[in-house]
Formats: structure tokens, C-alpha cells, sequence
């Protein structure tokens, strides 16, 4: 495993994850302790080392949710991830071979990372490159394409990652959805 306890926040694998919310750790009092919701990170244009990390703030349980991006500089602040509200669907990631399932993780970006790693020991083209395409959607199941120099169309590793909604608890109706989708 990488060492980057010497690369800034940022450039860590301890960075806002999209999907997840977080608190502020060191809040004076639980009124005043606030939120963020990160939906997605990206590098900054004109620094391509630093990530951003995109979504809703909260500052305090009563206050209404801001359009908000941070960087490393506010992760360090000690920002800490927390369960979802009780009752409330969950979305989990799952990373797939064909239709063999690799693992589920409560992120893209883990399930994402997996299915890399596998597609890079079983040597991936040296002078290619790979890229997500999503079928459809903002949170639609995503495809692992190989690309060679010269080859537009790329091709499919059988590598997806495929995001699943788990029910708090067990309806009736959720029964039946099931049934009619299967049909």
C-alpha cells in the first residue's frame, strides 16, 4: 500500500467521499455542530493537485442546507463521517466481474477502486487508458471500457460497478415492485 501520510490532505485517501455526509467533529455545542453532504470531488482547474469536494452544508441541525465546496485545508478542520438518518433507503456501490459481485461498499469511489486494481493485474495495455461510462443517469450502474491508442470505442473489461437502494424495512409493496420488475 501507497504511503501518503506525507502528501497533503487532499491528495489522501481521507478526503470527502462522494455520497457520504459528514460533522464537524468539534462542535462547542450539539446546536451548533455543523454538516456537509459531499456529492462530488474533482481536482481544482488551475490546481490540478488539489481536490474539491462538492455539496450542502448545514451549519448548525436547524439551519437550511447551503450549496457549499471545500478543500483539504477544511477536511483538516476533523470532519467525521456518520451514519445515515434511521429509516431512511441507503445506497451502496456494488463492484461486479460479469455478474460475479467483488465486494459492496458504501461509495463509488471504493467500488470503483476495486474494480481497477483487478483490471490492472490482469494487465491492462500499458499505453492505454480506462474510463467509467455510466448507462444512464446520475446514479445509473457504470462500465470499465479499455482504451488503446487510436481505438474510439473502447473496450468493455466486463468490470461494473452498480449502485443498489436497500430499504430500511420490509413492505409489502416492496415485495411486489420486486416481482413486477423481475416479470
Amino acid at each position: 500500500m501507497e504511503d501518503t501520510s506525507s502528501r497533503p490532505p487532499g491528495d489522501r485517501d481521507d478526503f470527502f467521499t462522494p455520497g457520504t455526509t459528514y460533522e464537524l467533529a468539534e462542535a462547542r455545542t450539539p446546536a451548533a455542530r455543523a454538516a456537509f453532504m459531499c456529492v462530488a470531488t474533482a481536482p481544482h482547474p488551475s490546481k490540478p493537485s488539489t481536490r474539491r469536494a462538492f455539496g450542502f452544508l448545514r451549519i448548525s441541525p436547524t439551519a437550511a442546507w447551503q450549496s457549499y465546496a471545500m478543500g483539504p485545508d477544511v477536511w483538516a478542520y476533523g470532519w467525521t463521517a456518520v451514519a445515515t438518518e434511521p429509516g431512511q433507503p441507503v445506497t451502496v456501490y456494488e463492484a461486479q466481474y460479469d455478474t460475479e459481485r467483488l465486494g459492496l461498499y458504501t461509495n463509488r469511489a471504493a467500488a470503483r477502486q476495486h474494480c481497477l486494481a483487478d483490471v490492472q493485474r490482469e494487465a491492462a495495455p500499458p499505453d492505454g487508458f480506462t474510463s467509467w461510462v455510466p448507462d444512464h443517469g446520475d446514479d445509473a450502474p457504470e462500465d470499465l471500457l479499455v482504451f488503446s491508442p487510436g481505438d474510439e470505442s473502447g473496450v468493455c473489461t466486463g468490470y461494473s460497478v452498480i449502485p443498489v437502494t436497500a430499504s430500511p424495512a420490509y413492505t409489502p409493496q416492496d415485495q411486489e415492485q420486486e416481482q413486477g420488475a423481475a416479470r
